[in-house]
């Protein structure tokens, strides 16, 4: 489920649901419902994704909650590449 639904608590919820009886549809509201708090702070993250090139279909769904918290800063490592490192914060968020 982690591969395919990358959404933090909804992915416990998701389960609990599914195993509940719940329908795939009330499944996928209740995912919308519960995520809907991405739309309001990705939106500072168009700026530093904007250049991105193509890490950043990947970025954009690996946008959580700990993957914001740790690149809202702005601040990349001096001699980094910005979209590398943006990538590689949310790509290992993503592995553990």
């Amino acid at each position: 489920m982690s591969i395919f639904i990358y959404a933090g608590s909804m992915q416990y919820v998701g389960v609990s649901l599914l195993a509940g009886g719940a329908s795939i549809l009330t499944t996928a509201l209740t995912t919308v419902m519960v995520n809907a708090r991405h739309l309001f702070y990705s939106i500072s993250m168009v700026g530093p994704y904007k250049h991105a090139g193509r890490f950043k279909p990947y970025m954009i769904f690996a946008l959580t909650d700990e993957t914001y918290s740790l690149l809202c800063d702005g601040t990349v490592p001096a001699g980094t590449d910005p979209e590398l490192y943006r990538f590689l914060v949310s790509f290992f968020n993503h592995c553990y």
